[in-house]
């Protein structure tokens, strides 16, 4: 009788178990494990080890492959590589699951502008720029300035450097590249001006 009950005993246990190995986790427990691994994609992206960035942000990917956050991160990434084709794709993903995260638009912006497209580029940082949620506008304005320096237009270059800079104060990228434009420009006074308000605010 003890040897039964020993024997149904262990068969309980497997069952359980069992029942426990194979249950499907639950929508937070899957969430969780989502965060966790865009969190580490994205240390890693911020400490420069692109490579486990990739690794765990397709990990991220392959659970949520409709998250509009991984989609961006993955772009950045491998842009960081080189593959800008693959880069484009994560990016215009990210901007179809949902058009209003203009940062997405920003970025691809700066790889199209890589990619030394320069009418595209322009036209993503305008949408940007449209978004009223976007609290960014200053980097938008700032890489759209440098893409019309590229077509030539030195008169929009300087507005959009100038919107930038009234748009955030502190954004020192602005006022250095405004800066460098004067003194070629042989505009001494004013570039004196902009060097000087970088260094306050230094």
């Amino acid at each position: 009788m003890r040897k039964t009950v020993y024997v149904l005993t262990l068969l309980f246990f497997a069952f359980n178990f069992y029942s426990c190995a194979t249950k499907k986790p639950s929508k937070e427990e899957i969430e969780r494990t989502v965060q966790y691994y865009f969190k580490m994609g994205v240390s890693y992206l911020n400490s420069g080890n692109v490579a486990e960035a990739i690794y765990n942000l397709n990990q991220a990917y392959a659970i949520k492959p409709k998250d509009p956050d991984i989609l961006n991160a993955l772009g950045i990434a491998y842009t960081k590589v080189g593959e800008l084709d693959k880069a484009q794709e994560y990016f215009l993903k990210a901007i179809q699951t949902n058009p209003e995260k203009a940062e997405s638009y920003v970025n691809l912006g700066i790889l199209l502008a890589k990619k030394k497209d320069y009418g595209s580029a322009k036209n993503y940082f305008k949408k940007a720029i449209k978004n009223p949620n976007y609290k960014n506008k200053e980097k938008a304005y700032y890489n759209l300035a440098l893409v019309y320096l590229k077509l030539g237009n030195l008169k929009r270059y300087e507005e959009s450097l100038k919107k930038a800079i009234a748009y955030n104060n502190f954004f020192l990228p602005a006022y250095e590249e405004l800066g460098n434009y004067y003194m070629q420009q042989d505009k001494y006074d004013q570039a004196k001006r902009l060097y000087e308000k970088a260094i306050s605010l230094g």
